[in-house]
Formats: C-alpha cells, structure tokens, sequence
C-alpha cells in the first residue's frame, strides 16, 4: 500500500496493484488509478480518475454519487474528481454516472 501525493500543479498519480491513496492536492490532475482497491481524492482543481477493469472477470459495482462525485467500487472510493472514465470487465457490472463527465463501458456480461 502506498501513498501518491500530488503537487499544487497539474499532476499525473499512477496507483499500483496494491491498495493505494492517491491525494491530487492542487491543479487539474489525472489520477489512474492502479489493480487494487484505491482510495482517490482529486483535491482542489479540475480533476479527472481514470480506472480501467477490463480484465476483471466478477462482477463490479460502480456509483457516482451527485453533487460530491463520491463513488464506490467494491471498498475503494473516489472524491474531489469532476470527470471519470471507467471500463468495466466480462462480469455482470453495475454502473450509474453522476452530475460530471463520466464516461463508463460495460464490456461483455449482462
């Protein structure tokens, strides 16, 4: 588990295949988030999450609660993100937008 933390600029946060935190802190950052279950906070700025579970077999679950943006993904959360881009993977997911610009794929499953 580690701990990325970010500047007052414009940052790129990459999280790995553990559990990790990633802190934008100022600046309009894009945080990818890593394999495992990650905790994202924007922080002030426009920022963008990017979390891509293309591989995933099992079915997950994915909301993005208006007007904080604050989502779940199977213990991990997100906040302080204006847009997400999510892709999800061959199980039988479950995926709600929000209020930003959220762009979610199901990929195979029902």
């Amino acid at each position: 588990m580690a701990t990325v933390t970010g500047t007052a600029g414009a940052d790129l946060l990459v999280g790995s295949d553990g559990a990790d935190t990633l802190l934008g802190l100022g600046g309009d950052d894009t945080l990818l988030a890593g394999a495992g279950l990650d905790s994202i906070d924007g922080g002030a700025g426009t920022d963008r999450v990017v979390i891509d579970r293309s591989a995933a077999t099992g079915a997950i679950t994915l909301f993005m609660l208006a007007p904080a943006l604050v989502s779940t993904l199977a213990g991990a959360g997100v906040t302080g993100v204006e847009a997400l881009f999510f892709t999800a993977g061959s199980g039988n997911d479950g995926l709600v937008g929000g209020a930003g610009e959220d762009s979610l794929a199901g990929a195979a499953g029902d």
